[in-house]
């Protein structure tokens, strides 16, 4: 009928698919109000499938490789079978918000070594990696598994946060920094060197360093604002400058006694100057850059979490 709408999402992972349909599933509901925020609905989810297929045509552990499957006898070198068993793990999802979750663990040694050949692990890869853990069964292992709650989660819930981020001690953003502390931190290559992790003689360029991404670049798609090669000399020089007065910010005294204005706040004008609109906007042209425009406003996508 006049008015519908069909969404379609398509990708050769099928959990992508799910994901991004799950996403948009409750993106629409809360849009169109038709979730009941008074009621709670509590399920248990079972039955997760054991492995993942991966892009090299084997397998990796959904979860871990330390979790049941649901039966033994099968056989670690046929994908297809591998890729139909189910584990014995669960999770407490409670109004499509995982609260926590656990499992059933391996307790016996020729299954765990099953797992790890059907992971693609060698008899000798088992003994040096996890040579200690299989012996471990010998002295008797009985049958465990647990439950682990998320308190965050469980918090956001109870105060009906928008995000788990409002309950979290030190969120991280979406570029996985830490606004509190400023982590990651840049690491010396000395200091990998120490720890065995990436020591390429000290004076090589780490893998991928050519190819770092520049501020522009990175500025570029957070804003979600295109930028012409005939525009970025002059972009490069404006965040430069930016970049300098911020360190000229950050090197400012903060202990000092904050400046006070005798005079009121307030808009002022230098004499002589009316407002007048952009050229840019006369011609049409202010949004050019704006990846998508909806009654002559910059608009950007909305990001699902």
């Amino acid at each position: 009928q006049d008015g519908d709408v069909l969404i379609m999402v398509a990708d050769p992972s099928d959990a992508i698919v799910t994901q991004a349909l799950g996403q948009l599933r409750l993106h629409l509901a809360n849009r169109l109000g038709l979730i009941d925020e008074k009621i709670f609905y509590p399920v248990w989810i079972t039955h997760f499938p054991l492995f993942e297929p991966t892009d090299e045509g084997g397998v990796t552990s959904s979860h871990h490789p330390f979790t049941a499957p649901e039966r033994v006898d099968f056989d670690p070198k046929n994908v297809e079978e591998l890729l139909s068993l189910r584990s014995r793990a669960y999770d407490l999802v409670i109004n499509g918000e995982e609260l926590g979750g656990g499992s059933i663990r391996i307790n016996n040694r020729e299954v765990q070594r099953k797992i790890f050949a059907a992971l693609g692990l060698t008899q000798e890869e088992m003994k040096e990696k996890f040579g200690f853990f299989l012996r471990a069964f010998d002295f008797g292992a009985p049958p465990h598994g647990g439950l682990a709650l998320g308190m965050d989660r469980a918090v956001s819930m109870i105060l009906r946060t928008q995000s788990i981020r409002e309950v979290i001690a030190f969120p991280k953003n979406r570029s996985a920094g830490c606004p509190l502390t400023g982590a990651p931190a840049g690491v010396k290559k000395e200091q990998l060197a120490e720890l065995g992790l990436l020591n390429l003689g000290g004076k090589n360029i780490l893998p991928g360093e050519a190819q770092k991404e520049t501020l522009l670049d990175r500025v570029s798609w957070v804003s979600r604002i295109g930028i012409a090669k005939e525009e970025r000399s002059v972009m490069e020089e404006v965040l430069r400058e930016a970049q300098k007065l911020a360190a000229e910010v950050n090197n400012l005294p903060v202990d000092d006694e904050p400046i006070r204005s005798v005079v009121d706040a307030a808009g002022i004008a230098r004499p002589g100057l009316t407002a007048k609109k952009s050229e840019l906007a006369e011609k049409g042209q202010l949004l050019k850059s704006a990846p998508a425009v909806k009654g002559n406003y910059f608009k950007v996508a909305n990001i699902l979490e």
